[in-house]
């Protein structure tokens, strides 16, 4: 990743702005990293609580936070009914 050197806004102290921008830089590492990274094996337990939660009807981003998995991955449980691909 290439490092931009930028001029601070007028006013700004140079250390906030240089702070700044590398928790820019680290968030676009963050978002880099969870795209490519190799999607982990949801646990039993974890399948069991998200089907749970469905029957009782919260909805797929209530149960995304609860469990701390994507709402994408709530969706496959949800579709696989807890069976594994």
């Amino acid at each position: 990743m290439k490092s931009k050197t930028s001029i601070p806004p007028k006013g700004q102290d140079p250390k906030v702005h240089q702070v700044m921008q590398a928790v820019q830089q680290a968030a676009q590492a963050s978002k880099v990293g969870q795209t490519t990274a190799p999607a982990k094996p949801i646990h039993q337990i974890i399948i069991s609580q998200v089907l749970e939660l469905n029957k009782q009807g919260l909805s797929v981003a209530d149960i995304s936070i609860r469990s701390n998995l994507t709402e994408e991955q709530v969706r496959q449980v949800i579709a696989n009914g807890g069976g594994v691909d």
